[in-house]
């Protein structure tokens, strides 16, 4: 029996050709059986072939040394070192693939929801320019998908709020995915399997999101020992994965002389190291910004930087499989993260006084500022399969963020800031998956119960929401609220959903169903979703989708996280009902082999957010009510090219979206101010051999703002030209956010070089974003000094520390 789990591969003849003799191999299995077919590839020569009937024919190659990668269904690759031209007969030994994994994850996205979604395979996300390395960064590049801050940044999708996107690794929901809530992701992406957006239209699986859903999926299984080290810039991670057997002691095969039972003993041991019983992985980041930086940008600006952030984050994952067949499963996952700011330097004060020339508030005077985030998140997992269509988990989970804004600041208006906030959020879930009718219909259903835990504390200081944003005066008092935040509470939430999707020959539909209660406001929500659509034997799908999304704003942790924000006291609230959305999606997709065209609009209203009430209404102790609206609309227009890993070609995606998002309140309705009206997205990676070429190329119109239309002299200044007694305000424009900054375009080019070694690969990248170091006009610049001039004061500038042009390089070893 033994002899049947093992591959013999020997090299035979050598035919003649004019410079080196091509090379034919026999596969067999070892009891001389024929191997059906399998794949070999020569991996120095970037040669890759099928055989069939157990011979392969690979062409004449230059003598030297190659590595040798072998597989056949049911069979593990075989990796070895061969010498070619072959000068006898060798003999290759692979081991059958015997080792019983979970192969199916209890929660995929194999139910192929057809509109509003987008999901990138791992090679993609590492290859795309401009992403520092980021998997979040990456789907920046995705239509419908923005960042304020153009590399860094929150995701702006489709028009909304980033308040309104929901995170989720491994079903836990995550309040600070990104470094300083846009940087880089906080778990490394060796660690992430596949990673899902949901632009609008999400199935009822996913809670408390009124506009987009980022899922990301961890690895579930691993077969070998692996690592990576990763370098670059900015930050360096190292990963670390292997099976629990790797702890096993290693077998030696009996010896000839060898007794019958020594033999069966060598070979029950071998089918018990053989059995998969489970895995575990670590891994982690540290930044170093301040390191490299401050160098490289006064470098190219001639400038100073004042501060930096800093962060590290950590993941720590383990799975065991119990019992025969490994039906059944027990995973831990632990990750965390942690943000600060390092301080380079304070202002001099020729830079005061520069910055004061160059539009800055003088009120503002020289900040002290500094925030502190870490967040910590752990969770426990039952996985049990009673049988191939039906899956169950019961997961327990914690998610704790632990923050701290502090700023100083000179002057009446702008004061002192300083707040503590600490929300912790508990869950306990239980999830179904069951495939049934010949696995034509699949039900996804869950019940889960949160508890979240909120404590804030301290000073703070917000615009009065009476001051339409863009017109904030930071010499007048009146324009700001000091609060005392002194928020101690806790809720509890019940949920249960499920979708449930249906597959007659090409049609299929997916209606779906969700409900969630909250204790302290006593509602209920009833949300009612669905997906329908209809693929041709053209491979055309035409699909529509939506539905309705409730929110709790008395649980929302991302009002939580934001320090400066009064609304830690909304977790007080009583009174507030959840917030809302309506969206509604349809695609029309065309597939070609790796070619997919894609057209689809989306218009999506957000309504009854919480917003802060009047001064009025606040006197009469009503702090906040549900009056505020976001709606959303446009039209994404997509082609891409996709390209298997490791493979020869190119692969990116073209994209146009149109956008238009308008913001409601009690200060009146204006255009959301990230909102941008047209994008054009050009992504394009080449692959040969050991190189890889990748372009990125951006255009889209620039934020709105709203204009300076005119000055008055601040009271107690004269306004005499005398620089102690002249001080402008500048008058707004009553049509809020009615202008818009300058097109803004950007090409980043990339380029990445992988060996191969007997040990692993070593890659290398270098990158240059915005290569023709175009400046981006962002900001609307009023010189107090002088009074309103049209054309001269104010000005449209750039950012006030630009770093257009940014070079980039990393360094991975993969073992």
């Amino acid at each position: 029996m033994a002899a049947a789990k093992r591959i013999i591969i020997g090299v035979l003849a050598i035919t003649c050709t004019p410079l080196f003799a091509a090379n034919e191999i026999a596969v067999i299995g070892e009891t001389g059986e024929t191997i059906e077919f399998g794949t070999a590839i020569v991996v120095e020569a970037k040669y890759k072939a099928n055989f069939a009937e157990g011979k392969l024919i690979l062409p004449a190659q230059k003598p030297g040394k190659y590595t040798l990668k072998l597989t056949a269904p049911g069979r593990i690759t075989l990796e070895e070192l061969v010498t070619l031209p072959l000068k006898k007969k060798l003999t290759l030994v692979m081991p059958l693939q015997t080792r019983r994994t979970q192969k199916v994850r209890l929660i995929t996205h194999e139910e192929k929801h057809n509109v509003a979604r987008h999901q990138l395979q791992q090679h993609e996300l590492k290859s795309v320019p401009a992403t520092f390395g980021d998997n979040i960064s990456a789907l920046a590049t995705l239509p419908g998908v923005n960042r304020p801050g153009g590399i860094f940044g929150p995701l702006i999708i489709r028009g909304a709020p980033d308040t309104a996107n929901r995170y989720f690794i491994d079903d836990i929901p995550v309040i600070n995915p990104q470094h300083f809530g846009g940087f880089q992701s906080v778990i490394s992406n060796e660690l992430i399997d596949d990673m899902t957006l949901f632009s609008s239209a999400f199935p009822a699986f996913y809670g408390q999101a009124l506009g987009a859903v980022i899922d990301i999926r961890t690895i579930e299984t691993v077969a070998k020992p692996t690592a990576t080290i990763q370098t670059g810039i900015i930050s360096s991670n190292a990963f670390y994965a292997a099976p629990w057997s790797v702890f096993s002691p290693k077998l030696v095969a009996p010896a000839e002389t060898a007794s019958e039972e020594e033999r069966k003993a060598y070979q029950d041991a071998k089918r018990k190291a053989e059995i998969d019983t489970g895995f575990f992985s670590i891994s982690g980041r540290v930044g170093y910004l301040s390191l490299l930086v401050p160098p490289i940008y006064k470098v190219i600006t001639g400038k100073e930087i004042i501060a930096v952030p800093e962060y590290y984050d950590y993941q720590w994952k383990a799975r065991w499989y119990l019992g025969e067949h490994n039906r059944h499963a027990v995973s831990m996952f632990i990750f965390g993260s942690y943000d600060t700011f390092t301080l380079i330097r304070k202002l001099s004060e020729e830079e005061k006084k520069e910055r004061v020339e160059q539009g800055e508030n003088p009120a503002a005077g020289d900040l002290t500022v500094f925030n502190d985030i870490s967040s910590h998140s752990q969770s426990a997992t039952y996985d049990y399969l009673p049988s191939e269509n039906v899956k169950m988990r019961t997961m327990l989970f914690n998610t704790l963020i632990y923050s701290r804004f502090y700023r100083e600041a000179p002057g009446r208006a702008l004061g002192t800031i300083d707040v503590n906030t600490r929300p912790n959020i508990t869950g306990l879930r239980e999830i179904f998956d069951i495939h049934y009718m010949n696995r034509k219909a699949r039900l996804k259903a869950g019940v889960d119960y949160q508890l979240f835990h909120f404590n804030s504390s301290g000073v703070t200081q917000q615009r009065k929401e009476t001051i339409p944003q863009g017109q904030t005066d930071f010499n007048n008092p009146d324009h700001f609220d000091v609060i005392n935040i002194a928020a101690l509470g806790q809720n509890h939430q019940f949920s249960a959903y499920a979708d449930n999707r249906f597959e007659f020959g090409g049609f299929f539909i997916t209606p779906g169903v969700r409900s969630d209660h909250l204790v302290r406001s006593k509602e209920t929500t009833l949300d009612l979703r669905g997906l329908a659509g209809y693929k041709f034997t053209t491979n055309t799908t035409f699909a529509v989708s939506g539905g309705h999304y409730s929110s709790f704003a008395q649980t929302n942790a991302y009002r939580f996280n934001q320090a400066t924000r009064r609304e830690a006291r909304i977790v007080t609230s009583d009174d507030l009902r959840s917030e809302k959305s309506l969206h509604r999606s349809a695609s029309i997709e065309q597939e070609i082999g790796f070619h997919v065209f894609k057209v689809e609009g989306f218009y999506n209203n957000l309504y009854d957010l919480a917003q802060t009430t009047t001064s009025a209404q606040q006197a009469e102790g009503i702090l906040y009510a549900n009056t505020g609206g976001v709606l959303t609309r446009g039209v994404e227009v997509s082609y891409r090219k996709s390209l298997q890993e490791n493979e020869d070609g190119y692969f990116g995606w073209i994209s146009y979206t149109f956008t238009r998002a308008d913001i409601s309140g009690i200060a009146g309705s204006f255009p959301f101010r990230f909102e941008q009206r047209h994008v054009v997205k050009m992504i394009g990676v080449a692959r040969w051999g050991a190189w890889e070429f990748g372009a990125r190329f951006e255009l889209f119109t620039g934020f709105p703002y709203t204009p300076i239309i005119g000055s008055t002299c601040t009271p107690g200044y004269t306004c005499d030209g005398n620089p102690t007694t002249t001080l402008y305000t500048p008058t707004y424009s009553t049509a809020v956010n009615s202008a818009q900054f300058p097109l803004f375009h950007r090409l980043d080019l990339r380029i990445t070089r992988k060996s191969t070694y007997s040990w692993g690969t070593f890659s290398w990248f270098v990158e240059f974003i915005n290569v023709y170091n175009n400046e981006p006009q962002l900001r609307q610049s009023f010189r107090n000094s002088e009074p309103y001039q049209e054309g001269r004061n104010p000005r449209i500038l750039g950012p006030s520390t630009p770093l257009n042009l940014i070079p980039n390089f990393g360094l991975e070893w993969k073992f």
